[in-house]
């Protein structure tokens, strides 16, 4: 079962404001936080991290009691982040995060479900033609300028944040062309873009077949999740 959750920053929070360091960092995150020069860079980095380890501490029951002091956030060569936990070695879950402004989304497979999860969260907004021309397949541009124009910014975001869920859920992130991604059909987009008060499901296509994803509305936002079995990240590269 893939768990998941969703924070918004508190705008007291003194970490936050940059006027504390934070309480929740392992050593090494704090060496990691150290050479982030930009304040957004550092405040995202940070709620990304507080996010992923409540995650973990709210799903797994042998990690409920740790200090987030002793759970670490690493990053694979290629991005994709995991979990360290002290005196324990690394957690076999698989972790995607994703941030936003003032919002972290994360998402988790437990340990010996041998699936890999990705998690996108995106902002509502419009993107230019030459953002669709670039990162689109020919399929999903001419879905997009079929599309009404009150609903297409939503349906560009739409489509942009499946396929970042895919690549994550791949382990190769943006570091390959988007269009080896395509999003085939999206359910619950109807005539009020971004309206549907659930998880809807969606099928997104790449080499290695057809994706379990979804996606649902949150706020002025849109969340993705994609989910593949273990292994298909070496098929699809």
């Amino acid at each position: 079962m893939i768990t998941w959750t969703v924070c918004t920053a508190d705008a007291r929070w003194p970490w936050w404001q940059g006027v504390a360091e934070p309480d929740f960092l392992a050593p090494a995150e704090r060496e990691k936080l150290a050479g982030l020069r930009f304040p957004k860079r550092r405040r995202e980095w940070l709620l990304g991290r507080r996010t992923a380890k409540s995650l973990l501490q709210g799903s797994d029951a042998a990690c409920e009691c740790l200090s987030p002091q002793d759970i670490t956030v690493g990053n694979e060569p290629g991005g994709a982040p995991y979990f360290t936990v002290s005196g324990r070695g690394r957690h076999p879950a698989s972790l995607s995060i994703s941030h936003r402004d003032a919002l972290a989304f994360c998402a988790l497979a437990p340990a010996g479900s041998q699936l890999s999860v990705g998690a996108d969260v995106e902002r509502l907004e419009t993107r230019s033609r030459g953002f669709v021309q670039d990162f689109f397949t020919a399929r999903e541009a001419e879905h997009v300028w079929a599309c009404s124009p009150e609903r297409r910014d939503a349906l560009v975001t739409l489509i942009w944040s499946l396929k970042e869920a895919v690549l994550k859920a791949l382990r190769l992130g943006l570091r390959v062309d988007t269009r080896r991604v395509e999003v085939l059909d999206v359910v619950g987009f109807d005539s009020t873009p971004c309206a549907a008060p659930r998880w809807q499901p969606a099928r997104v296509g790449t080499r290695a077949g057809e994706f379990a994803a979804w996606w649902r509305p949150y706020g002025g936002y849109v969340l993705t999740l994609a989910v593949t079995t273990r292994g298909n990240e070496e098929n699809d590269k």
